[in-house]
This record gives structure tokens, sequence and C-alpha cells, in this order.
């Protein structure tokens, strides 16, 4: 940590309750990492702590339904900085697909299963916090990934 309480280490931010598996595999992976990690127990928190990380420097992860509450206010947080930010799927959370999409389109990371976040952090550690969020990628592989979430979720697409 450097002067001032900024955290310039990469910081992971696990949201959720400390005995959901989710938290514990995060947890357990951020030490292996030999990373630094805040455990909050809802999203406001999240929000609290991501002010005292430099930016690009952190990774937010949990539930989709928690992170996306208060209209998405944290995936607009995520698309607005390189925070990077990986959600976990549940049945009920395909259910909002408007949500679903907005997370896509400001680079948030979807995952089906507990077992994809080593995959996360290792994408997030490669690419040196400087892949997360749109910059650098090509718009047509969003679209494409776009279009492909639509097809999935049940919607049609414009084109």
């Amino acid at each position: 940590m450097a002067a001032g309480g900024t955290h310039l280490h990469p910081r992971v931010i696990v949201v959720g309750d400390r005995s959901d598996a989710l938290v514990r595999t995060t947890v357990q992976l951020a030490e292996e990492y030999e990373l630094d990690t805040a455990c909050c127990h809802d999203v406001y928190s999240a929000v609290a702590e991501l002010a005292d990380v430099e930016v690009g420097a952190a990774m937010v992860i949990g539930q989709f339904d928690e992170l996306k509450r208060e209209n998405e206010a944290l995936f607009a947080l995520v698309g607005r900085s390189r925070t990077a930010c990986c959600c976990l799927l549940d049945a009920e959370s395909i259910a909002d697909r408007k949500a679903i999409l907005y997370a896509v389109r400001v680079g948030v990371r979807l995952m089906g299963e507990v077992s994809e976040v080593r995959e996360c952090l290792e994408r997030w550690l490669a690419t040196d916090r400087c892949g997360v969020g749109n910059e650098g990628l090509d718009i047509a592989d969003c679209r494409a990934t776009e279009a492909e979430l639509e097809a999935l979720l049940g919607q049609e697409t414009d084109g």
C-alpha cells in the first residue's frame, strides 16, 4: 500500500457472505496469487472499497444479483474505469436479460460456475489489468458477443 491509503497492489474485492462458496474460493485463490483482498458484504461497501483503489488495479467478484443492485451502478462504474468485474450467474439472474446485456457491454465477465474464478483471475493478471473494460476491443467482437447472448437468452437481434 502506498501513502494516503491508495492500494497500488492488485486488489480483489469479493462481495458476499464469507460462508458462500464463491467468496471462500475467491479469497483462497487471491491468497494463492498473493493479491490483496477485501471482503464486502454488499455492493455498497464494494463501491466504497473501490474509491480507495488505483484505477485498473482491482477486480470485483460477486453474485450477479448483488452486483446489479441500484440500477447497475457498479457496472456503470466498471464501464467508466479499468476495473475488472466477474459475476456469477444463477438460474434466477438469467431472467434479467437487460442487466446481463448491459454488464457485457461494459466489460463484465459472466461466470456460470464458481470454478471459473481461477480463469477470471488469471486472465485479469495476464493482461496486467490493462485489457479490462472496452478499451482495445474490436466493436464487431462485442456486437457478436451481444448477438450471441441475445440469441441464448431468447431475444431477437436488430441485425
